[in-house]
């Protein structure tokens, strides 16, 4: 009796996960299928993510390569949208700028979808990206005083500065891009949210404030998507039952008093009337809007301050790093930004105007951005109720992201999409084409919950690769270089580019 009550259990909890799975999405499919949208691709449990989550190598040293040749796929070239799945629910790519447009004006209708970064999200708090209503208009518009155009290029300076103490003190026999830009935007990152200060702050092991969380960060996300949590649900990790979870759970608690401590002594120094910080930060901007008197309000600048920090400082870099790759691939690139930089900025106390003037690194930033985003889907949304939109009908539930990295390698919008040509950024006729489809190129999104640092961010990385041009002749990557790319928190190289480099005299 016993051993066929388990064996009934067993069948149950098999027909419960089979239907759950395979059913219930394929089913939540056929509604989207009946409306002329074709199946992409059907995984149970992982959905489209499985290829991009589990890192698996292919043909092409690219994780995304199949994404990039969908305009060139006689079956989906020209489809508006793809269809797949995550986990049990319908999951619908955009292809089409005009419903890529609408989607993205009609926020308010939407959540966002977190199982990918839940437990990052748990970890950090409710930052700008996951709330909604008056209460993120009243955060967006605080923040966006700090990124108002004076209050950039006042920050020119600073980056300067850590970007010159960083390429100057690694070896040049031994350059590692990869690592050198990831410790350049981190710093420069914390500095401008939390203050100059908080350099000086290091854990047990003697790393700085944004090297322990980009590693508890990347630990957490693997931790949640793993397959048992993917199958049991990501809530049960909370429940610690396994060591792994007590584990993790024990990292984010000490962490958050490592960074509430770090911020609650930054909000201090700021408060003081005798200290006089170099450059502001955005704890200057909140203070000086009255904010910051209450624990609930240090609470929120954790949230929000560090979800900057970890959305910035990754891709940034990553792009950053990129570029460089880009630059020593196409040497006469590297010698047009050479040039440029000789006639704009030679002299150490050069401008954001002087910044704007070169070109040619604009135009390769942008290549490369096309190319190879480092954020190359935009974050996914949960439908919360059921609309229209276009012409498609949508079931509340129905995840929705967007695919416009198809848009940049479809020949409608870019000649010859996968030729680096940062060329056709300076031609007025492509210029042209932009402008006529705004919602092609959209790196840093689009709409009302556009990329805030955007323009920190290129400013960010023109100065970096600007000082790195300046000290550095034309290096050679390694013939042995693996240039693999890979989509984990953000898109970029999988190994470090190690070079070595000759100090111009």
């Amino acid at each position: 009796m016993i051993f066929q009550l388990i064996s009934f259990a067993i069948c149950v909890v098999i027909f419960y996960y089979a239907a759950y799975y395979f059913l219930i999405p394929k089913y939540r499919m056929q509604f989207y299928k009946n409306q002329g949208i074709k199946e992409y691709k059907f995984v149970p449990i992982y959905g489209w993510l499985k290829d991009i989550l589990f890192l698996k190598k292919n043909q092409w040293n690219d994780s995304l390569y199949q994404f990039k040749r969908i305009s060139q796929d006689p079956e989906f070239k020209d489809e508006d949208i793809l269809l797949g799945n995550v986990a049990n629910q319908a999951f619908l790519t955009l292809i089409k700028p005009e419903l890529i447009n609408e989607f993205l004006q009609r926020q308010n209708e939407y959540e966002k979808y977190s199982v990918p970064l839940r437990g990052v999200m748990n970890f950090l708090g409710n930052g700008l990206a996951r709330i909604y209503g008056d209460k993120w208009k009243k955060s967006r518009k605080v923040i966006s005083n700090m990124f108002t155009f004076e209050n950039i290029t006042a920050q020119v300076g600073r980056i300067k500065e850590v970007s010159r103490k960083y390429i100057n003190n690694e070896n040049p026999e031994k350059f590692n891009i990869k690592y050198v830009f990831e410790k350049i935007s981190g710093s420069q990152d914390l500095q401008v949210l939390l203050g100059a200060e908080v350099e000086k702050y290091k854990d047990s092991q003697g790393r700085h404030l944004g090297e322990c969380i980009e590693q508890l960060s990347s630990d957490i996300c693997i931790h949640y998507i793993s397959p048992f949590a993917m199958i049991f649900g990501q809530k049960i990790l909370t429940w610690n039952l396994r060591e792994s979870d007590r584990y993790i759970s024990k990292r984010m608690k000490d962490m958050r008093q490592f960074m509430t401590q770090i911020l609650t002594d930054c909000v201090n120094r700021e408060k003081d009337p005798t200290y006089q910080a170099k450059y502001p930060s955005y704890i200057t901007f909140l203070l000086k809007a009255g904010y910051l008197q209450k624990e609930e309000e240090i609470n929120e600048l954790l949230a929000t301050s560090f979800s900057l920090f970890m959305a910035a400082k990754d891709t940034t870099s990553k792009l950053t790093s990129m570029a460089i790759y880009n630059l020593i691939k196409h040497p006469e690139q590297y010698k047009l930004v050479f040039e440029e930089i000789q006639k704009y900025v030679s002299h150490d106390d050069y401008d954001y105007n002087d910044l704007q003037k070169l070109s040619h690194l604009h135009a390769n930033l942008k290549e490369t951005l096309r190319m190879d985003p480092s954020v190359p889907f935009i974050l996914s949304r949960v439908a919360q109720a059921d609309h229209m939109l276009g012409k498609y009908k949508i079931k509340k539930g129905t995840i929705i992201n967007i695919g416009y990295l198809c848009n940049l390698y479809n020949e409608k919008y870019f000649k010859d999409p996968f030729n680096y040509n940062p060329s056709r950024w300076l031609d007025n006729e492509e210029d042209m084409k932009m402008k006529e489809n705004h919602f092609v190129f959209i790196p840093f999104s689009a709409g009302p919950r556009n990329c805030i640092g955007q323009h920190l961010a290129m400013m960010q990385m023109k100065v970096m690769i600007v000082e790195f041009i300046k000290k550095f002749y034309l290096p050679q990557i390694p013939k042995d270089y693996d240039d693999e790319k890979i989509l984990t928190q953000s898109y970029g190289f999988k190994n470090p580019l190690t070079v070595k480099l000759q100090v111009r005299n």
